[in-house]
């Protein structure tokens, strides 16, 4: 399913090909939200991450879905990004976000100028995108060892989801896998200190946290020592190291040497006097974060940093991203 936008229901549809349960319509299901895993009858939202198989005769995937997952956003209705099939057409509306989100024309003229600013962020998808929100992350550390300090979600926090092998975790989207963790490790810092050019990293903690954590020099010997390759299909163990900043497994190519992300001085963007935010400054795609990524060349705002760095194309025009600016709203 990488590299194919399953909001749309049509490309859900797709993923049915081989659906092996004659009794269930595919177009059923991808109606209900649900792909195809390939693997059993195994089928899983793509809006909140459940995973549903083991069908039987009468199951009505919407009443399940409901079932399985009461608080998922797209059965109660809720603006996800969701394309219907009578919807899906390159020009057509998507049904995510408020009427009032529209793309700024004068960015989509001065694409080349942001390009040359440190604050761009050039846009490539992501090695995992089975784990690319913090629940599917989380969801991986359903056998991690209890006797480990460590806890799931400042792992799952950071980008990394468990291998189920020891302590071995894995960057969704960078695909750099660190293990041997110590209880005083700071999954943050060890993530930009191996793999400095992490589009997550660089997007969510800005290029100044990379930078504080690395130091020029340190920057430089990341690129030349490299790390290991995993690729999205391998299931290689990672080596073995006594503390996570000596266990880098990958430190992709791939990585452009002209490839920045986050101006210095750009921070998380937060609710800063601890109050609700208002629901139209909300990612339209978690609705748990404020929006803060531009993505280019459409300008359309509507997704957090850690949600931007998932999606290559823009849950609102259908366009694909060919990059990010980080943004504040004011």
């Amino acid at each position: 399913v990488q590299n194919i936008n399953l909001y749309k229901e049509s490309e859900r549809l797709k993923t049915f090909e081989e659906w092996p349960v004659e009794f269930m319509p595919r177009h059923k299901m991808a109606e209900a939200g649900f792909y195809y895993l390939k693997k059993d009858d195994i089928v899983r939202c793509v809006f909140c991450g459940v995973e549903i198989g083991k069908w039987v005769p009468g199951d009505d995937p919407m009443v399940d879905h409901m079932k399985w997952s009461p608080q998922c956003r797209f059965v109660r209705k809720l603006p996800v990004g969701n394309v219907p099939l009578s919807d899906d057409q390159e020009s057509g509306t998507d049904t995510c976000g408020p009427s009032g989100i529209r793309s700024q024309p004068s960015i989509i003229g001065e694409t080349s100028l942001l390009e040359s600013h440190s604050g761009f962020q050039k846009s490539r998808p992501p090695s995992f995108p089975q784990f690319a929100t913090q629940d599917s992350r989380l969801r991986s550390y359903a056998t991690w060892p209890v006797s480990l300090k460590l806890k799931p979600h400042i792992l799952s926090d950071a980008g990394f989801f468990y291998t189920g092998k020891g302590d071995q975790t894995i960057c969704y989207h960078c695909g750099g896998g660190l293990k041997d963790w110590e209880e005083t490790d700071e999954p943050w810092v060890e993530h930009a200190r191996w793999f400095c050019k992490c589009p997550y990293v660089l997007l969510v903690k800005g290029k100044e946290f990379v930078d504080d954590v690395c130091g020029q020099k340190a920057l430089e010997d990341i690129k030349l020592n490299g790390g290991f390759s995993l690729g999205s299909s391998s299931t290689g163990d990672i080596p073995r190291a006594t503390t996570p900043s000596q266990a880098k497994i990958k430190n992709e190519e791939e990585h452009s040497e002209g490839e920045e992300s986050t101006s210095s001085g750009f921070h998380s963007i937060g609710s800063s006097n601890g109050e609700p935010l208002n629901d139209g400054r909300l990612c339209k795609i978690c609705y748990t974060e404020e929006m803060g990524v531009v993505f280019l060349p459409c300008g359309h705002i509507v997704a957090c940093v850690k949600c931007a760095s998932s999606l290559t194309i823009c849950a609102v025009c259908r366009k694909t991203v060919t990059g990010t600016f980080r943004a504040f709203l004011s």
